[in-house]
């Protein structure tokens, strides 16, 4: 999987622990194991999007089936709310502090808040990690391992780095990441612009 540095990125994460990396599926495999939400949330953003356009130049008697299909999705996202509020014996539900293209990080502050207990988490420990993206309104099922750890300004940060996903969540994930890095790049130019216009 190519490399591609992280950018502060929050989201809701589910880990749940693999011991001695067993049971890791082979990418073809991958696909059968996937839950059916996470495969349907996959193919939401594009279905709804592809129809809403479609919908809109059609005119307006189409309104309906426009609410429907955003009703659908509210429906969704529902389910996706439900599933990361379940505590689940063996996970935790962390939020992350950094992501991009090939993994992600989280605090050992926060993996230590959800879980209650210290974080024992060792370099080369696996895990199946399911990945909300609410503002995107997606969801991804990969397997990672946890690869680094470093001292920041918010303390240690642990990166965990794919080791299983599926292509096209690959690409889904790029393009959020870059998505999300030009709106920051976009926000911080504009705030610059503001300050020369209030320091002339």
């Amino acid at each position: 999987m190519g490399q591609l540095h992280e950018i502060p990125f929050s989201i809701p994460a589910e880990l749940e622990f693999v011991p001695g990396g067993n049971n890791i599926p082979e990418p073809s495999e991958l696909e059968q194991e996937i839950p059916e939400l996470f495969r349907l949330r996959g193919r939401f953003p594009d279905l709804a999007g592809r129809c809403s356009r479609e919908i809109a130049a059609e005119g307006k008697h189409f309104d309906a089936l426009l609410e429907l299909v955003l009703l659908q999705r509210e429906e969704i996202l529902r389910l996706e709310r439900l599933l990361i509020q379940e505590r689940i014996s063996g996970r935790i539900f962390p939020r992350t502090c950094t992501f991009g293209g090939s993994g992600f990080g989280i605090s050992n502050e926060e993996l230590e808040k959800v879980s209650g207990e210290v974080f024992s988490g060792k370099l080369g420990d696996c895990y199946r990690v399911r990945l909300y993206f609410p503002e995107q309104g997606n969801a991804v099922y990969a397997y990672a391992v946890l690869d680094d750890a470093d001292a920041g300004g918010a303390g240690i940060v642990r990166h965990f780095s794919f080791i299983r996903l599926r292509p096209e969540d690959e690409d889904a994930i790029v393009e959020m990441v870059f998505a999300r890095e030009r709106d920051f790049l976009r926000k911080r130019s504009d705030a610059r612009v503001r300050e020369q216009e209030q320091c002339q």
